[in-house]
């Protein structure tokens, strides 16, 4: 071991390069090709290293946070598992240090990612519990416009030609992450040309936008029929047009995209493009070239790194977990379900405790758009159409007990599910009468009017039946409405328009 290598102190950057070394260059080349993949160099160095993380980490500048943060012990762990092909002293060093490790600070495996905490990737970019392009970009547009006398990098900034500072290879967990960063704008967090009047910018390549690219360095871009940025990637001449950002995301088809997440490329210039005519509109299929003096894309290619792949599925966990409800800053939801089943009593409307917490998950997945198929907490049993037993007079007028005991009300309904504005106010009236906020309710509708008074006393349904059917009539939705209405509808039709009903209602009409 050189003289002071294991008393001097490893920096947190230092312990993650490393770490990311062994795990995405020198281990793919240990499985590949065997020990002998490895250069002597190489193998002293890490043995060197291991050996003082072995002998006193914690005066090496080696700490939990440390780990966290540099995931060197992910790289330690690599070596020592089950069918490595690692030197066997290396693999020697590595056991010891997990053992020496897992006794300072317990299991390697329960040591957590940093990734909203100090040091991780989303510190001072995002904070926890906003997981929706919506929301992210609210608070992140909040947060700008407290910045007084600050460049909008959200909007501006993008809308310039050159790198922006930005290194190819560079890499992001997805679209919304690189337009904060300021290299998109909000028009290719959806894939596509970003553009303005003075020309393009960045093409965020993704699904089938690529084709034909057997070399890195070049390929073909499939413009879609909707996107007006491709007239100003073809304007001008192949001297005046600017160079432009490639990113590519890992859902692009295609031998050159990311693992995961979004990696910028480099700049690239368009040379030359086909015009085509696709289901009737102008389809521009345009070849783009890479632009020379800048990093080599095979070690572009090398992103992400395994750290950079462990932070996308750990935001991925925590986004499920926030939308499944259990998130610790999740927010509020309407508590409502889809099912019965998970009600002790239905018809008394009430919950048990231990079935509401059994299925608290279900009630957050639960799609807000059917209010014909949801319960809600608290609403009673509905009757069935089959138990609502409505004689033809019923079927138009519901008997309303009046808070006078001497008058009966009677209020008109659209049996024949028409559009007509007073029949759905008489429906509305119904409700408020039962909720006690309207004193009396009065017939709007002529046609039924004079057809209750037409109707014999001894054909009419009893006083307590219409009562029921009233009362049931108040706890029913809109969408059971609609269902009795044209339940009825036809029977209703038939009775109005007999030659014996016309006849009755002629005789009752005339003078006597």
């Amino acid at each position: 071991m050189p003289p002071g290598f294991a008393t001097r102190v490893f920096g947190p950057d230092e312990l993650k390069y490393m770490a990311r070394w062994i795990r995405d260059e020198l281990d793919p080349q240990v499985a590949r090709e065997g020990p002998q993949a490895l250069k002597p160099d190489d193998v002293l160095i890490l043995h060197d290293a291991f050996t003082a993380f072995a002998l006193n980490p914690s005066n090496i500048g080696i700490s939990l946070p440390v780990l966290r943060y540099s995931r060197i012990h992910r790289a330690i762990q690599i070596i020592a598992r089950k069918a490595t092909r690692w030197p066997g002293r290396l693999i020697d060093l590595c056991d010891d240090i997990i053992v020496i490790w897992e006794q300072l600070w317990g299991p390697l495996n329960d040591v957590q990612l940093i990734l909203y905490g100090e040091g991780g990737r989303l510190w001072h970019v995002m904070k926890p519990g906003y997981f929706t392009h919506e929301e992210t970009v609210r608070q992140w547009k909040k947060e700008q416009r407290t910045r007084r006398g600050a460049p909008d990098i959200l909007e501006e900034q993008p809308m310039e030609h050159g790198h922006l500072s930005f290194t190819p290879g560079q890499w992001w967990i997805n679209q919304s992450f690189a337009f904060q960063a300021g290299i998109i704008n909000d028009v290719g967090h959806y894939g596509g040309i970003v553009y303005n009047e003075g020309g393009a910018y960045a093409i965020v390549l993704a699904g089938s936008d690529e084709f034909n690219s057997d070399d890195p360095n070049s390929f073909w871009f499939h413009t879609k029929p909707g996107d007006k940025g491709k007239y100003r990637l073809t304007a001008a001449d192949a001297n005046s047009r600017y160079p432009i950002r490639i990113l590519r995301t890992h859902t692009l088809h295609s031998p050159w995209a990311p693992k995961v997440g979004i990696r910028y490329d480099g700049l690239h210039k368009v040379t030359r493009w086909f015009i085509k005519m696709q289901n009737g509109q102008f389809v521009y299929d345009i070849y783009l070239t890479r632009m020379p003096d800048q990093r080599p894309m095979e070690e572009v290619l090398l992103h992400p790194w395994a750290d950079e792949r462990e932070d996308y599925a750990e935001y991925r966990r925590l986004r499920e977990t926030w939308r499944e409800g259990d998130h610790k800053n999740a927010r509020q939801r309407p508590r409502a379900v889809q099912s019965s089943d998970v009600y002790d009593d239905a018809s008394s409307g009430q919950a048990s405790d231990q079935s509401l917490q059994e299925d608290t998950n279900a009630r957050m997945k639960v799609p807000m758009t059917d209010n014909k198929s949801m319960k809600i907490l608290g609403q009673p049993e509905l009757p069935k159409l089959s138990e609502l037993e409505l004689s033809s007079p019923t079927a138009d007028l519901f008997t309303i007990p009046s808070k006078s005991p001497k008058t009966v009300s009677r209020v008109a309904l659209d049996t024949n599910g028409s559009k007509d504005g007073a029949a759905c106010e008489n429906k509305q009236r119904v409700r408020r009468l039962y909720d006690g906020s309207e004193d009396e309710v009065e017939l709007d509708s002529q046609d039924t009017a004079s057809e209750a008074r037409s109707t014999p006393e001894s054909e009419r349904p009893p006083r307590n039946a219409a009562v029921e059917i009233g009362r049931k009539f108040g706890q029913m939705t809109s969408g059971q409405l609609q269902a009795i209405n044209a339940l009825y509808s036809t029977h209703i039709t038939k009775r109005r328009t007999s030659p014996e009903s016309r006849a009755a209602e002629r005789s009752s009409r005339s003078p006597s």
